[in-house]
């Protein structure tokens, strides 16, 4: 049984004395904050990756000393959490490199099962080189497939689920995938969105690789639409006629190349429909406004983003309860002195772009004390203690063989910067019980044990997983799981929105569902809200679907899922 909530106030000698005895007394049943001094108390996690099941090793191929030639693998290790057989329990998907992905089933008693091979997705016909990977309804058949990148293949892999649990590999022709027999696909991460409103996932796959000096070959980061009502699940190619254009991004002298790492189909104008959003590396980082006639503009410079040098992780959420999203992109920050920075491009660590509404953001990362991240990876923003306000997780860690320099990097830590409320964070990760990880990449958060709170799944690279059972055991909470319906809508109802005021004149808290790219990896579709220490009913939930229709809630009881139907919309 968990420890209760420790109230946050100022504590007289004598009672501060018996709430340490309490402590001591509680420390081995149950979850605490870790500090009791001043400052922003921190959330406890647990590591429970052996209890869990989950003992793969992300990449046991040799280690590799050319770092252009072979950093898609060595930048490898993606995760996406959805729940496939639909029983309430989120399953996990992971990638590989040298063996089969592997599809985790949530037993729902804080344990997984692998299925690959009963599944489809395994066994001595499973496929190899899998780097980035997410859950969405492809054919609208009310069933997740599975979408995965791949590395030195001729082509990415779409798994088609029946609804029985199994899956058939059908992205070729379903035309779901560039193809390149001759040099291969390099993909690292993929998102599903519904840019165009017709109601069908749509599909863009980023790529990273470099090329000779001179040479100018074709880019796989790629826009793939879905053909809808006519042919769902089969996809054209529309990147070009869309106005997308990765060729010749990076500003940076003798890179040349194509650098896409973590994409994302998320609405940053709040004008209902989708944009594209692509965390890049050698500063080709970019935004795409959508036009709603299935175009786009190229708006990274106009709009303040994309400073980020070597853009990696990437996440969006509200971290300042202003009621747009905001953007968070995890790169590569050194202190080293002056004259001695020669070993990379770029040290000035992540960025967060503020949105400041109008198509404009303004860099608010060293305000919100986030920049230094180390070597940067996998990002996402969750609300680790259910206080109302999102923190922000991510990995960090690199190093490649024979080479120095990059030493200083290996070692870097995981991140769980805590948000004071204000908008600035504190790290936190050592005090939580999560810093201790090596050469972090993919990162998921979610709720893999359905107790209220999230938890953190950490990828590392040529190592075991890091399963993070969060502990902490403060503050109310509420799921809000999604069905769409009607012409304008996914099945799983991306793009909508959902807001919860806790009480009366407080602030609401905003999420959109999405299918966005952390690195390499998804979080589940389901919008969480802390709720702070009070066990009251929630003022409001109101959600704004896909088809423009609006749906409000009052009253609602915390600590529950909320169950969502687009039909009732109206009625």
């Amino acid at each position: 049984m968990r420890a209760g909530r420790l109230v946050r106030r100022a504590l007289r000698p004598k009672t501060l004395l018996i709430v340490v005895l309490a402590i001591a007394f509680l420390a081995g049943a149950g979850a605490i904050y870790a500090s009791l001094g001043s400052g922003t108390p921190s959330p406890i996690f647990s590591d429970v990756t052996k209890a869990a099941g989950i003992d793969y090793v992300q990449d046991a191929s040799p280690d590799c000393g050319d770092w252009q030639e072979c950093g898609p693998e060595i930048m490898s290790g993606g995760a996406a959490a959805g729940d496939f057989d639909g029983d309430g329990n989120l399953d996990l998907a992971v990638t590989r490199i040298d063996e089969p992905p592997i599809l985790y089933r949530n037993r729902g008693d804080g344990s997984f099962e692998d299925v690959s091979v009963k599944s489809g997705l395994g066994g001595p016909s499973g496929h190899l080189g899998t780097s980035g990977v997410v859950f969405g309804d492809i054919d609208n058949n009310g069933c997740p497939d599975i979408y995965m990148t791949r590395v030195r293949k001729a082509h990415h892999v779409l798994y088609m689920s029946d609804c029985k649990g199994h899956f058939s590999e059908e992205a070729v022709a379903r035309n779901a995938t560039p193809v390149d027999e001759t040099s291969k696909v390099f993909g690292q991460g993929v998102t599903l969105g519904d840019y165009d409103r017709d109601g069908y996932l749509d599909i863009f796959v980023s790529e990273w690789r470099f090329r000779k000096a001179g040479v100018v070959g074709e880019s796989h980061n790629r826009l793939l639409r879905n053909r809808g009502q006519a042919a769902p699940g089969q996809f054209d190619d529309v990147t070009a006629k869309a106005g997308i254009n990765f060729e010749g991004r990076s500003p940076v002298g003798g890179h040349n190349g194509i650098f896409g790492f973590a994409p994302a189909f998320v609405d940053l104008d709040d004008d209902g429909y989708q944009d594209l959003a692509v965390a890049a590396d050698f500063g080709s980082s970019g935004l795409w406004w959508n036009n709603t006639d299935g175009t786009f503009t190229d708006g990274t410079k106009s709009s303040g983003v994309g400073s980020d040098e070597n853009g990696m992780g990437s996440t969006f959420g509200d971290f300042d309860l202003d009621g747009r999203l905001d953007w968070f992109v995890t790169s590569i920050f050194d202190d080293c002195m002056p004259g001695q920075c020669d070993h990379m491009f770029g040290i000035t660590g992540n960025r967060l772009y503020r949105n400041d509404g109008n198509r404009s953001f303004s860099d608010f990362t060293d305000r919100a004390n986030v920049r230094d991240g180390a070597w940067g990876w996998g990002a996402s923003f969750f609300d680790a203690d259910n206080d109302g306000d999102l923190d922000i997780a991510h990995t960090s860690g690199f190093h490649v063989l024979g080479e120095d320099r990059y030493e200083k990097f290996r070692s870097n830590p995981t991140f769980l910067q805590v948000n004071d409320g204000k908008g600035h964070f504190t790290d936190l990760a050592a005090k939580a019980g999560v810093r201790d990880t090596v050469e972090g990449r993919g990162l998921v958060t979610f709720d893999y044990d359905n107790d209220g709170d999230l938890d953190l799944l950490v990828i590392q690279r040529r190592d075991q997983p890091r399963l993070f059972r969060n502990e902490t055991s403060v503050g109310a909470w509420l799921k809000v799981r999604l069905r769409g319906y009607g012409p304008k809508s996914t099945p799983e109802a991306v793009g909508a929105r959902v807001l919860v005021t806790r009480a009366a004149g407080k602030t609401p808290m905003l999420r959109e569902v999405g299918m966005r790219d952390n690195y390499l990896g998804q979080d589940p579709l389901e919008a969480h809200f802390g709720l702070g220490q009070s066990r009251a009913n929630v003022a409001e939930v109101r959600v704004t679907w896909p088809s423009g229709c609006v749906q409000t809630l009052t009253d609602v009881r915390s600590n529950q899922v909320l169950a969502l139907d687009e039909a009732s919309c109206g009625r």
